[in-house]
């Protein structure tokens, strides 16, 4: 950066410009030797595959989903830890859990509590009729 033309002998004193590249380590012409990032950076393309662990194709390697998983046509032999609509179609019914509507609850079966509140009642006005003859 400070150079001469009248220079006729090399005296230690030149200084040169950083030197410019790709400073991003995850960069595939990652420059080590560069000072100055000059936005030369260049990624890999993520590898594309299936990601779903329950599938038949399941690439571990895949970073992204394409959409090109494959489900056995038969019932899995276990219970996955999450089931969702690609794996569903696959689980045993006995890992589905069944939940009652509460609604329909509501509707006319009061349950044992009310009855066993009916039984006490009852059973308290006997003694207490027998108490007093």
């Amino acid at each position: 950066t400070n150079y001469n033309p009248k220079a006729t002998k090399d005296n230690g004193s030149c200084t040169y410009p950083p030197p410019e590249g790709c400073m991003d380590a995850n960069a595939t012409n990652y420059n080590t030797s560069a000072e100055v990032d000059d936005g030369s950076c260049e990624y890999p393309e993520p590898v594309k595959g299936c990601t779903n662990s329950t599938a038949t194709n399941y690439n571990l390697d895949a970073e992204l989903d394409d959409g090109s998983c494959e489900y056995p046509d038969k019932k899995l032999d276990y219970c996955p830890d999450e089931i969702t609509e690609e794996n569903e179609h696959l689980v045993e019914d006995s890992c589905l859990a069944t939940f009652d509507d509460p609604k329909a609850s509501e509707k006319g079966d009061e349950g044992f509590l009310p009855s066993l509140s009916l039984l006490v009642s009852i059973c308290a006005i006997v003694v207490i009729a027998l108490r007093r003859r």
